[in-house]
């Protein structure tokens, strides 16, 4: 199989194609040996962008493995959003990354699968905005019940929106039996909330909110692994595992370990995992202290693959030790704007604790540790080779590694590897403002030094080498950042803080008179895009470059770095602006620039916020008043108070519009496409601008616009709205418009919990109050529900294509209508894994989660008058399970609206144990397929025959290909016919059993010393033509027992057998490289050549005559 290795790919797609039809030819295709092609070797990068937010998809594509159906990419991919400060460089250097699969584990407060943990939720409760739950007693100082009180609470449906609630204890009174004076009562107390209805007191109520094992939310868990990516949570009423924003994947959990099904049905285990521990200490501020190392991630890397037919891909891994990151650095300044003292002798009061008493300011620093025991890739293991991972250790990254070479290797042999080259940055002379974590000195020189990846070589010798904007980025600890965490060149910051007179009143909440600190974390496109990759030198001399901007929005506003006064904002990272493409052949350079408007932050940065909050500064007596003081707070914090999690759509900038212009070397547009895009940010919690220091932090949540149950109106960000082609004089020649239909997923939620406030009564006794914050937890997908192309004429007349599609409950495509508007209707209806066991009662499919499988497809052709007929086309499948296999048993065709028309049926007759088809009848005549190379390729093809009457050998692999040997002797070193080697028979002998007496066989073969004996039968013998000193010969034997027998001296090769009428060919092959030899049913050959990287050099005939050359040059060569 013809792998490539090393050239620039990219992804993007406005519309996919869906549900193309499929038939019984399509499927025996894929059961015959691709035939050699060419190494396509890049002459330059076509780098299409992720237009929705500008970010150009760039992989490098080291090698790929194909096994079953299964593709597994090593690719090497860039994320160009640009560099932040504190980023860590990955394995294979800064910006770049090489993942294969995974799952994480956000684990939110404790983890779900915890021995201790205890998992249960309070009703859902809804209020907006915080606000106190009914209180058991209308009257503290008497005890009188209130109004409407009773032991049970209607419980209803979580929405998809925030919910605050304060839940407060009740006193337990230990006076004389039957008093109600709370200042006779002990400060024991229990919560009242609701619990499946109960909201009376429960002392389940009271652990949920003061028992540190008991968790009220459910931990998020993202699966991405070979272009899958689902996200699943366990459903606190039943434990079940419950995918969120897909349909048809099944996951499952035994033990520690993960299991994925896809729709296809490939199995996908996760068997490995590692946890992140993280802790906090905070300096200043009214929580001064620090937290303990908890876990505050889990991750599970992809340990092995089962393919539908069950052949297995490994993936294995070392623990390369403790892995250190730097810590991460964040700052909140607090000030108190005015304050009002009062005294009362109420016997209940709201006050606030662990707030400042009196006026003034202070700053609060927190400084975040982490650490994880790593997993690093060694190998993957697949039947027909390994790729084996190098790796060394590094000078940035505290017990990191990266990665040095690859090998993919084949039978102990290297096929193809690949050599990494790396330097660092060195950031010891850019000096500026730097935080200190505790104990800095065991980072050494880390927070200087990035991972560079410089190039790439593979053995050939061809170099991929990468060019990067040099402007230095500062130490890993600079304040020398824009809001999000950007280098902005600020040297001089002396902290996070956003400067407040840089600021205008709405991200101040119109608060004034605020002191200039000095800093500016306003974004700044020279020191935004130091580090970023500028430009791919490939080996041919070619080259792609890039022009990045920043980024621009407008649902929000941050002030530009050299001005207060703009309108629209930019900042949150990079987009692409243009991409010059040079091949070095031609000389035709090509420039391709991105236009954008109406940009919007997926997640705003909120800065600032305000709130109240009291301090009692005395207690009142039954003789006595107390006193107590109410504080304005004004809050910044130099990273916001939202950050993106795992319910998000992610931290970005997209864009309504882009508008994508092809121009020439004098920049005159020679064509362009504008796309409109869905765009909505996510939904944030409103309340966090006046909830106080104390208030929780809730995750970010998609947005869902107009909704109610069952529907929602906005759909997926990024999701093709509208495309528009143009020409090079800006006349429109092609509209597509596109609508999606939702699947929402179940509206679960999380409840967080945090101290509030207190009751406080007469004599000092005071109950706590805690502030309950429900965030929904949801997703959904949107899948394609119309699509209309018009393509315009120069005559202005146009021609209107429209699709309607309908999808299945495990979204597949179930119903597809095609109009045009001059060629009438296509419909087309699908079916799947359900419907095939509604039809026929089996349930395999189904049940080995195979549902993207078509099962029955029915196409119906009309004219323009819908009612009419013109062509049908029915499509079925039926299938069986060999050796817990599910395989194709039957296929029928229905090419015709005639029923009375015999319909075409194909059989699938025999398979192997690995579920490869060895035998199919159609029209009435048997064919066979021989495997070999660990049943993994196919080395004959045999029309008019049935498997037991056929075989054949080349000597090359592990299997006899329905031979039997005994005695021979494999030369390896000789040369060959076909292939590598060949066999010696000395005293041995070659049989085939089975045959039928009385049929007439064709024996052939190549021999180096005279003809062999064939016993078993009767006939006679052809010699052909002679090559490199071997002799073709072809026997016509007449059987007279079931066996044949090969014998005789010398060496024999290309040992053939199949009846007479039949015909054969036959391939040899070097797995992961590709087909060696071709022999036709002539007994012709073809013979391929490659390089050492694999590349296909030449091909040749059956005289060694060379009738293609392929020849790739590179610079310098």
């Amino acid at each position: 199989m013809k792998k490539k290795i090393f050239s620039i790919i990219i992804c993007f797609i406005l519309m996919q194609g869906i549900g193309k039809s499929q038939n019984a030819e399509y499927i025996l295709q894929n059961y015959h040996p691709s035939s050699p092609s060419a190494f396509q070797f890049l002459k330059y990068g076509e780098m299409p962008v992720s237009e929705y937010t500008g970010i150009p998809n760039i992989a490098v594509p080291v090698y790929e493995i194909k096994e079953d159906g299964v593709q597994i990419p090593i690719n090497l991919t860039y994320h160009a959003v640009g560099i932040r400060v504190s980023q860590e460089a990955s394995w294979v250097g800064l910006g770049w990354d090489m993942n294969f699969g995974s799952i994480v584990q956000e684990i939110n407060h404790r983890d779900d699968y915890a021995s201790t943990t205890i998992r249960l939720q309070p009703d859902w409760n809804e209020s907006p905005v915080p606000s106190l739950y009914i209180q058991k007693y209308a009257d503290n100082s008497t005890g009188l019940i209130n109004y409407g009180w009773n032991n049970r609470d209607s419980v209803v449906s979580c929405k998809p929106y925030f919910s605050y609630r304060i839940y407060s204890a009740y006193p337990i009174s230990v006076g004389t039996s039957g008093t109600t004076n709370f200042s006779a009562q002990t400060v024991a107390h229990a919560y009242l909330l609701p619990l499946n209805g109960n909201r009376d007191s429960q002392t389940v109520a009271t652990d949920i909110i003061e028992n540190p094992n008991y968790d009220s939310e459910p931990d998020i868990f993202t699966a991405n692994f070979l272009g899958h990516s689902i996200k699943f949570i366990r459903n606190p009423l039943n434990n079940q595992i419950l995918v969120l924003n897909k349909q048809g994947y099944a996951v499952n959990r035994t033990g520690d370990v993960y299991q994925i099904l896809d729709p296809s049905g490939v199995e996908y285990d996760f068997e490995l995992n590692t946890t992140v521990t993280s802790y906090t200490s905070t300096y200043n501020g009214f929580l001064a202290g620090g937290s303990p190392p908890l876990p505050s991630s889990r991750i599970w890397m992809l340990t092995k693959i089962i393919t539908r037919n069950k052949r297995q891909i490994l993936f294995n891994y070392s623990q390369s030790g403790t892995v250190n990151n730097y810590p991460s650095y964040s700052e909140k300044w607090d000030t108190t704007l005015n304050s009002l003292g009062s005294s009362w002798s109420a016997s209940q009061v709201e006050g606030y604790y662990q707030l400042p008493i009196g006026n003034g300011a202070q700053t609060e620093k927190s400084i975040s540790y982490s650490n994880e025991n790593r997993l690093t890739l060694n190998s993957i293991i697949f039947p027909n080779g390994e790729v084996d991972f190098f790796i060394s250790n590094r000078s940035d990254l505290l017990g990191g590694q990266k990665l040095d070479s690859v090998k993919v290797k084949s039978a102990g042999s290297v096929i193809k590897s690949a050599q990494f080259n790396y330097t660092y940055w060195n950031s010891s002379g850019v000096g500026g403002t730097q935080f200190q974590p505790d104990s800095a000195s065991n980072y050494g020189n880390t927070p200087n030094l990035r991972l560079k990846l410089l190039s790439i070589q593979d053995n050939s010798g061809a170099i991929y080498s990468f060019t990067y904007n040099e402007n230095l980025l500062p130490a890993k600890n600079s304040l020398a950042q824009d809001f999000w965490g950007f280098y902005n060149g600020q040297l001089n910051n002396k902290s996070l803080i956003p400067n407040p007179v840089r600021l205008n009143s709405g991200q101040l909440g119109g608060i004034t008179g605020l002191s200039n600190n000095g800093n500016n974390n306003s974004a700044n496109l020279t020191y935004a895009t130091s580090g970023i990759l500028m430009g791919i030198k490939f080996p041919t001399g070619g080259s792609t470059t890039f022009e990045y901007e920043l980024n621009q929005f407008n649902n929000y506003w941050v002030p530009d770095f050299s001005s207060t006064s703009n309108v629209i904002s930019s900042g949150n990272g990079l987009r692409i602006h243009a991409i010059n493409y040079n091949d070095s052949i031609t000389s035709s350079p090509k420039r391709t620039v991105y236009s954008y408007s109406i940009g919007k932050a997926s997640i705003p940065v909120q800065l600032s916020r305000q709130f109240r909050a009291n301090s009692i500064q005395s207690f009142p007596t039954s003789s006595t008043y107390g006193t107590m003081n109410s504080y304005s707070i004004f809050e910044m914090s130099g990273k916001g108070f939202f950050s993106s999690n795992s319910l998000s759509s992610g931290n970005y900038v997209g864009y309504d519009t882009v508008a994508k212009q092809n121009v020439d070397l004098s920049g005159v547009t020679i064509g362009k496409t504008v796309s409109v895009f869905y765009n909505t940010p996510d939904n944030v919690s409103t309340s966090a601008y006046n909830m106080s220091q104390l208030s929780i932090s809730v995750p970010v949540v998609k947005q869902l616009v107009n909704w109610s149950p069952g529907s929602i109106s906005n759909f997926e960000n990024g999701k093709v709205q509208t495309v528009l082609i143009y020409d090079k004089q800006n006349t429109l020649l092609r509209k597509t418009q596109n609508t999606y239909t939702n699947n929402l997923s179940t509206i679960y939620y999380g409840a967080r919990f945090l101290g509030y406030d207190q009751l406080f009564y007469n004599g000092g006794g005071m109950l706590p109050k805690t502030l309950t914050a429900y965030y929904p937890i949801y997703d959904f997908e949107s899948l394609p529900n119309t699509s209309r192309t018009t393509d315009y004429t120069t005559t202005g007349d146009s021609i209107v294509n429209a699709t309607v599609f309908s999808f299945d409950g495990y979204d597949q495509l179930s119903y597809k209508q095609t109009r045009s508007s001059d060629s009438g209707y296509v419909e087309e209806y699908y079916n799947h894994a359900y419907d095939y066991y509604q039809s026929t009662k089996d349930a395999s499919l189904w049940l080995a989660n195979i549902f993207s499988e078509v099962t029955d497809l029915i196409t119906v052709r009309r004219k323009s008058n819908y009612g009419t007929y013109t062509n049908t086309y029915r499509y079925d499948k039926n299938y069986t399970t060999v050796n817990g296999r599910i395989v194709t048993s039957k296929v029928t065709i229905k090419p015709t609206p005639d029923l009375n028309a015999f319909p075409k049926i194909i059989t699938y007759d025999q398979y192997d144990t690995q579920g490869n088809l060895q035998q199919y009848s159609s029209d009435g005549i048997t064919n066979a397929i021989l495997w070999d190379y660990n049943n993994d390729l196919i080395i004959g093809e045999i029309k008019s025959a049935s498997l037991s009457q056929v075989a054949y050998t080349s000597f090359e692999a592990d299997g006899s290909g329905n031979w039997v040997t005994n005695s021979i002797t494999i030369d390896s070193i000789s040369a060959a016919v076909t292939g590598r080697k060949s066999c010696i028979l000395g005293t041995g002998t070659i049989s085939k059993s089975g045959l039928i007496s009385g049929n007439v066989y064709i024996v052939s073969y190549w021999s180096n010393n005279g003809p062999k004996m064939i016993s078993g039968g009767s006939g006679s013998m052809t010699v052909g033509r002679t090559y490199k000193g071997w002799t073709y010969y072809e026997h016509l034997v007449t059987a007279s027992y079931p066996t044949f027998t090969v014998s005789g001296s010398g060496s024999i090769d290309e040992l053939r057998l199949y009846p007479q009428g039949a015909q054969m060919a036959t391939y040899t092959h070097t797995p992961l490289i590709g087909m060696t030899s071709q022999c036709d049913s002539g007994n012709k050959i073809l013979y391929y050549d490659y390089d050492l990287t694999g590349r296909l050099i030449d091909i040749k005939d059956q005289n060694g005559n060379i009738v293609k050359t392929f020849k790739y040059h590179y610079a310098g060569q």
